[in-house]
């Protein structure tokens, strides 16, 4: 309840980015001290409840890139030990520091073509920040570049740079894009709901 009221509230999260800003390398402590207060052992509820993200301030001012993986739990150490790694070099040689937790959730497979759950039990890892916090554009840039390269596969709703660049990717982890390009077309042949986002990921 206090956590949902504090998110709503732009000042807070605006002194946030401010503290963060201030001093970087207490982010860790409090990143840790934020997960023991937060922590919950059992909670069951309905799951728009459980997957609750912070008001509307914390969303307008949080940004994250996210990356689906098949749901094994050698492939799930590998990524979080990389980000892990990535996180500590940031901080030792570049001065950058994430102002956030990891977050890990698991998904059953779907049907859909484009989804990036696609046929598999997957597990997605996100890595959030803050706009305006010290190099949160290059964070995010290299984790993206880290979590391609262990062949993640980058969520559409996300910051993925990486993926508006290169097409291949689609190609690759997609076998039904083409499949989904053709129903578009067939469902919309004057492009009515064409929009940006369909032209930019070459799914037009």
């Amino acid at each position: 309840f206090l956590s949902g009221i504090i998110s709503n509230r732009e000042a807070v999260i605006e002194y946030l980015v401010r503290t963060v800003n201030r001093n970087p390398k207490n982010v860790g402590k409090r990143v840790q001290t934020s997960l023991k207060t937060s922590r919950v052992k059992n909670y069951t509820d309905k799951s728009y409840k459980v997957l609750y993200q912070g008001g509307t301030a914390a969303l307008r001012y949080g940004i994250s890139s996210e990356f689906s993986f098949t749901a094994n739990p050698n492939k799930i150490i590998e990524v979080i030990e990389r980000i892990f790694k990535e996180t500590a070099d940031a901080a030792a040689y570049a001065d950058r520091y994430n102002p956030s937790f990891i977050s890990v959730r698991f998904a059953m497979p779907s049907k859909a073509y484009l989804s990036s759950a696609y046929n598999r039990k997957t597990v997605y890892v996100e890595v959030p920040t803050l706009y305006h916090t010290i190099g949160y554009e290059d964070l995010l840039t290299n984790y993206q570049k880290i979590l391609m390269q262990l062949d993640g596969i980058p969520h559409w709703g996300k910051i993925n740079n990486m993926l508006y660049m290169d097409h291949t990717l689609i190609h690759q982890v997609f076998p039904k894009y083409q499949t989904w390009i053709n129903v578009r077309r067939q469902m919309d042949p004057n492009n009515t709901f064409i929009n940006d986002f369909i032209i930019k990921m070459g799914l037009e």
